[in-house]
């Protein structure tokens, strides 16, 4: 393993979040692994449309949590889910025509995730503990 390693100020307590959170993060750390890699034998589109596949995924599994739960501030969490996902085609994007991934591209999704989980989610996780609906 790399870098990026799951710690305890990530959990949540909304246990399908920590789950889904511990994934994106393993796998952030593997294209880690791979950008650092002398060969690069690892392939890093493959890592990155993975990461892309499975925050759809977890992207849509909180916004059915927001919905259930009524939260108030859907609407701007849909917003930085979509920025997020906007700004992750353009790496997709880059990679498929050739342009070489840089390690700006790991500093980016593990610092967006640090700072999602750590104050976005933890907000949206209190107040999806306190709405008491069926997890």
């Amino acid at each position: 393993m790399g870098i990026f390693t799951w710690n305890s100020s990530f959990v949540v307590g909304v246990d399908m979040i920590d789950q889904q959170h511990r994934v994106l993060v393993s796998k952030i750390d593997l294209l880690y692994d791979a950008l650092v890699s002398q060969e690069r034998s690892l392939n890093i589109k493959q890592l990155l449309d993975d990461i892309v596949d499975y925050t759809n995924l977890h992207f849509r599994a909180e916004e059915e949590l927001m919905i259930r739960s009524g939260y108030p501030e859907l609407k701007d969490h849909l917003s930085r889910h979509h920025k997020f996902e906007q700004k992750i085609h353009i790496f997709q994007q880059q990679e498929q025509e050739g342009i070489k991934i840089e390690m700006d591209v790991f500093d980016y999704l593990q610092d967006w995730l640090i700072e999602h989980i750590l104050v976005i989610d933890k907000k949206f996780a209190d107040f999806v503990q306190k709405s008491k609906i069926d997890i």
